[in-house]
């Protein structure tokens, strides 16, 4: 494994965002399992035929481990192969490396070229200051699981802070039963008190009352020592600093001269809030976000989702918001950066105009931007449009009524 990754480096066979400066975070998480893991990854990410040319210098390499004697003259097998073959092999290996590796490279070049400027939660997240961010887009999903990725969370912090966000849920699956069950017993309780109480006149029947009537039966009692019992169990499921844009470890690895910036913005989650979205039924990458600070308006099942969102917008706690571009009517929440996302070709002029209102309002003294994915946005906010869409659809409105 470590000859294969050594050469694998050498010869840039690997993209650089998974060379193993930007996988390890330190020395100290080289251990033999994260070694391995790190190798099915960029075996993982390896094409065909950079492949081919590894396992052809591995061969190569390779040395018996053990020597195997031969029959006839008590000497050990060897395998002879001439040196100018291997060179001729090596060489050819050689240059088609390089040739693949200056199209590996132009290509990724591309790729960072059309991310500049978008990169959030990594190199370009100090760039947001003062305040949160809106991000308007309508594939917020692909949004969403793009900001994941691009966090550069190793496999291995992902994998366990995921399996302990399922292993919450599982435990707040059993709670929310048992605490059905403890409101169900508790309410006959109370029903049964009620009917006790009316025959006020019985001195007897109040004498031999149950005495668990004063307080929790002996079955109520249980169900709620096990529900104590199963929050006792719950994980407490948090993010490295360093994977949470704009915090002082974040800033220290991301930032171009590693220095921190004091207007940086960040979130600030409170542990309560933090637990309030581990206990909701929401897909996992959700819950992963907000360990972030990213907040995502989309239609979700659980309806709680989404208050508690809104409700953190208007704190001003998280650092990034992403959501569609109906998200601009109706609110009065105030954002200091905003971008536009290039999916939304359709987005009017006043449509733009309302989204720009989102950025900079009631504060001085303070950084604002807008920032277009598209710049024919910009030239449309120039231009008269062929069709007011919007008078178009109010003049309808006021003819049919």
């Amino acid at each position: 494994i470590v000859k294969f990754l050594l050469y694998v480096h050498e010869h840039g066979l690997i993209d650089k965002n998974y060379e193993m400066d930007q996988y390890f975070d330190s020395i100290s998480d080289v251990t033999m399992n994260t070694l391995k893991l790190y190798y099915l990854e960029v075996l993982r990410r390896m094409n065909e035929e950079s492949w081919k040319n590894c396992r052809t210098y591995l061969s190569l390499q390779q040395k018996k481990k053990y020597a195997i004697s031969n029959n006839l003259n008590g000497g050990k097998l060897q395998r002879i192969q001439s040196v100018q073959n291997t060179n001729n092999v090596l060489n050819e290996t050689i240059r088609r490396n390089n040739s693949d590796s200056q199209v590996d490279e132009q290509r990724q070049r591309q790729i960072q070229e059309a991310l500049t400027g978008v990169l959030l939660t990594t190199k370009d997240s100090h760039t947001l200051t003062d305040g949160p961010t809106i991000y308007l887009a309508d594939n917020i999903m692909n949004m969403a699981n793009f900001y994941v990725k691009q966090s550069k969370i190793p496999d291995i912090v992902l994998n366990n802070l995921m399996e302990g966000i399922r292993k919450n849920e599982s435990l707040f699956g059993s709670i929310r039963g048992i605490e059905e069950q403890l409101e169900k017993m508790l309410q006959v309780k109370d029903n049964t008190d009620k009917t006790d109480h009316k025959d006020i006149g019985s001195v007897k029947k109040q004498k031999t009352a149950p005495r668990e009537k004063q307080g929790l039966t002996e079955g109520a009692q249980l169900l709620k020592d096990n529900i104590e019992n199963l929050r006792s169990q719950l994980f407490h499921v948090s993010l490295n600093p360093s994977y949470m844009p704009n915090k002082k470890e974040h800033q220290e690895l991301w930032t171009p001269d590693k220095r921190c910036r004091e207007n940086a913005f960040t979130s600030s989650l409170e542990e309560s809030t933090v637990k309030e979205i581990m206990e909701l039924e929401i897909p996992t990458n959700y819950k992963v976000l907000v360990l972030m600070g990213v907040g995502v308006l989309i239609k979700q099942e659980d309806k709680r989702y989404e208050e508690i969102v809104k409700r953190l917008a208007e704190e001003q706690k998280l650092f990034l918001i992403l959501t569609s571009s109906d998200y601009i009517y109706g609110t009065n929440y105030q954002f200091c950066h905003g971008f536009i996302g290039k999916d939304l070709q359709n987005m009017t002029s006043q449509k733009i105009l309302q989204a720009m209102g989102r950025i900079g309002r009631n504060k001085h003294q303070q950084d604002y931007t807008v920032r277009f994915r598209d710049d024919n946005m910009i030239r449309r906010l120039f231009k008269q449009p062929e069709i007011n869409r919007e008078a178009y659809n109010m003049n309808t409105l006021f003819t049919h009524y």
